[in-house]
């Protein structure tokens, strides 16, 4: 039996993650428009070269314009109507700052009542117990981006296995040595089985194909393969991380707005 009949490579086993994080990722963008009525404005004026013939819907679609400008400009994307926009000027103004200070706060600003809502410690505990997970997941992609081995797991046992042409090391998410299983090694000092749950066919297939021209061409195809995929799913990871530091700062910002509209509450009181 041929070693490659016995594992599935990291790309057959996830290839199709992917194409699945890019759908996803698109959907992100979409679900937050943005400025998004801007841009179908200026494809409509490219195409058409027309403005609205009727004064009324004119003047409409001018003042929907100039709604989505100042959301993006200002970061306030929970506004709907002109009217309340005037508000939310008139709020900032009346507490000493700007929009765009405000805007900064995101969706923690509840602009009809005029309130900032306030995070709880465990919650801001969480969310950077949170991210600091998510950024040691983070190493396992990078890692898979940057090696020489192919991962592969073996169908029999389920192992997880970096392999190269003379070498194999476990897959570990502990603390513990991984074992190693080297060419050189597999007559004079043989793996112990039971530590590196492995079957003993595997750990015989494992070492008569070391040195093999079958098993390096494995390698060579399949690691290739898996820095595409581990390189996406590494700039995904940064990706998230970005996304989830940028929220971070909306939190910390929001306590800064919500302190200084008490500041501000207490001066003129």
């Amino acid at each position: 039996m041929d070693v490659m009949d016995s594992i599935s490579t990291y790309a057959q086993v996830i290839g199709l993650v992917p194409p699945f994080l890019l759908v996803v990722a698109a959907a992100f963008i979409l679900y937050f428009r943005g400025a998004r009525y801007i841009f179908l404005d200026r494809i409509w004026s490219l195409i058409h070269r027309k403005d609205f013939g009727d004064d009324v819907l004119r003047k409409y679609h001018e003042g929907q314009i100039d709604l989505e400008r100042f959301k993006f400009m200002y970061g306030i994307r929970s506004i709907e109507s002109l009217p309340a926009a005037y508000a939310a000027k008139a709020w900032a103004d009346e507490i000493g700052l700007t929009l765009r200070t405000m805007g900064k706060a995101r969706y923690w600003v509840n602009w009809e009542t005029r309130q900032v809502k306030k995070a709880s410690k465990l919650g801001d505990v969480l969310a950077w117990l949170l991210y600091i997970g998510v950024g040691i997941a983070t190493c396992f992609p990078l890692a898979g981006a940057a090696s020489n081995d192919m991962l592969v797991r073996f169908k029999e046992s389920g192992s997880w296995v970096w392999v190269n042409d003379n070498r194999a090391t476990e897959l570990s998410f502990s603390f513990s040595k991984p074992w190693v299983l080297m060419k050189a090694n597999c007559e004079v000092h043989p793996l112990n089985i039971s530590e590196a749950n492995l079957s003993a066919e595997e750990v015989n297939l494992l070492c008569r194909s070391f040195g093999t021209p079958e098993l390096q061409s494995a390698v060579d195809k399949n690691v290739q393969a898996q820095r595409w995929i581990m390189g996406f799913l590494t700039v995904f990871m940064f990706g998230v991380l970005w996304a989830m530091f940028n929220a971070l700062m909306v939190r910390l910002r929001a306590a800064d707005v919500r302190r200084r509209i008490d500041k501000a509450a207490a001066v003129t009181a």
